[in-house]
């Protein structure tokens, strides 16, 4: 059988090794997926639930992803099976789900991403979850079931006391602490560095080394990066592409500025 695509970020968290990524939810252009893959990067997480992003610009972007050797994960903008399906038949290599609050919701999306007999996908022929390979299909399958990844989104109070109950029984792949919406929840709206997330993130990282998970979240800074680290945080994205144009867009008026007044 040709040599298929292998899911990087997987790869990376399971040889013991961080993997590192940023999300894509402003800019249309699949460029931006071909600039995160050339920043060195291991994934991309494209977003549907919070943009404006069409169809065919999550294929283009997916597209893209794999020709580049990063790890293309798509967050739907629902739980629905059929939207999972779509998704993955445009190449997706995974799916992040928002706001897991369930183990039937997790035991769902699982099935909807492995094909039978281990779960219920839907076909593929001849597409790009099959790098257009017309291989032995057994074989194919099976390459795409390991490859294809759970990430669950852990965003409430509610999910951080029922973690153990989330996470029994396997499946998820990654563990992602949403960070902003669980500081909400939490009554410290984006207040991501308070001690009482602090100690909720600590759980949920706890809850996924007991159950062989990968835990990760987003990092916003250096400081904060090697907080997470220590914490044993090992998916790490770092920012998203709108924050890190807004940054750097301050930036470099505050810069111009200052050499304004300098020499006026």
């Amino acid at each position: 059988m040709p040599a298929l695509t292998r899911n990087r970020l997987l790869d990376t968290l399971n040889e013991g090794r961080p993997a590192l990524g940023m999300m894509v939810s402003f800019v249309r252009t699949p460029a931006i997926v071909r600039m995160v893959a050339r920043a060195g990067f291991d994934f991309v997480n494209i977003d549907m639930e919070h943009s404006s992003l069409s169809w065919e610009t999550i294929h283009d972007m997916v597209e893209l992803a794999r020709a580049t050797g990063i790890t293309p994960i798509v967050r739907p903008y629902n739980y629905n099976g059929l939207t999972a399906d779509r998704i993955l038949d445009l190449g997706a290599m995974g799916l992040m789900i928002f706001d897991v609050r369930s183990r039937e919701l997790v035991d769902d999306i699982r099935s909807y991403l492995q094909y039978p007999p281990a779960g219920i996908r839907g076909t593929t022929t001849h597409g790009a979850p099959t790098d257009y390979e017309t291989a032995d299909p057994d074989s194919m399958r099976e390459h795409i079931n390991q490859n294809t990844a759970l990430v669950i989104q852990i965003e409430s109070r509610e999910a951080v006391e029922d973690i153990d109950a989330l996470l029994q029984g396997g499946g998820v792949d990654i563990v992602e602490v949403g960070r902003n919406d669980l500081s909400s929840a939490y009554g410290v709206p984006h207040q991501t560095r308070h001690p009482t997330v602090l100690k909720a993130i600590d759980t949920v990282i706890e809850a996924a080394q007991r159950h062989g998970c990968h835990p990760g979240t987003v990092v916003f800074d250096e400081e904060d990066a090697r907080d997470m680290i220590g914490r044993g945080i090992r998916s790490l994205s770092f920012s998203s592409d709108r924050s890190m144009l807004n940054r750097g867009m301050r930036s470099g008026v505050s810069m111009l500025r200052s050499v304004i007044d300098e020499l006026s």
